[in-house]
């Protein structure tokens, strides 16, 4: 199941797709921010739950803006988990028949340890 989520979210990336996290340093292109944002966080978080503020768009362009919060499994550096909250932007564009992101600001808060 996993696997098929990432193919599924890989597959809504544009090929120039950009991310910037303010605790990472900026990923440029599909494959990279497959390989190194969504499969990692596929495989470290859960309960994933996004707050829309603003989203718009026209026949082309697109966006959405809001507030996301998610939970960290167990690592070395949480034994307990943790969560975790931000804000993001992302911006899409329609290539034929089909929405892809193109740019994902992702504006992250330090992470709580849970107890």
């Amino acid at each position: 199941m996993q696997q098929q989520d990432l193919a599924k979210a890989t597959a809504c990336l544009a090929r120039e797709a950009r991310l910037l996290v303010n605790t990472s340093p900026v990923l440029s292109g599909r494959d990279s921010l497959s390989t190194y944002w969504l499969k990692n966080t596929f495989s470290t978080t859960s309960n994933l739950k996004i707050k829309f503020l603003q989203t718009g768009s026209d026949a082309t362009m697109g966006y959405a803006a809001g507030y996301y919060t998610y939970d960290i499994k167990p690592t070395a550096d949480y034994p307990e988990g943790a969560t975790a909250h931000g804000s993001f932007l992302d911006l899409a564009r329609k290539e034929g028949a089909v929405w892809q992101v193109t740019y994902a600001h992702i504006a992250e808060d330090p992470s709580k340890a849970s107890k």
